[in-house]
């Protein structure tokens, strides 16, 4: 699934697929899944986050499906600092959101209706 999202003011492509939590894994040494699950762990039922959260999820995460979109920005480091402070954090919603509509599934279940 790709998407662009808007982090501060500049609109970056973004690209999640089944190699996003192994490409994770591979440039961070962490588990996406549990990451997330966290992440979710942390949400309340209107919304907010609560306790103490690891933002840094979503800057990895962010960076991770940027790079699948563009395999040429650099490092974390490099990609980061085009933004301002909050930028990512802002858009978090629409990172997270890209990343779970990349895990519903888009077949159809064929039930066997014939006897």
């Amino acid at each position: 699934m790709e998407r662009a999202i808007q982090i501060g003011t500049i609109e970056v492509p973004m690209k999640a697929t089944a190699n996003t939590p192994r490409l994770y894994r591979e440039t961070f040494g962490k588990d996406l899944i549990v990451e997330m699950q966290k992440l979710f762990n942390h949400i309340t039922p209107i919304g907010d986050l609560q306790g103490d959260f690891d933002f840094g999820v979503i800057e990895r995460l962010a960076y991770i499906m940027a790079r699948q979109s563009d395999r040429e920005i650099g490092t974390i480091d490099d990609w980061l600092d085009q933004f301002g402070m909050d930028d990512v954090y802002s858009a978090m919603s629409e990172i997270v959101k890209l990343w779970a509509d990349s895990k519903a599934t888009t077949s159809n279940p064929k039930k066997n209706t014939e006897k």
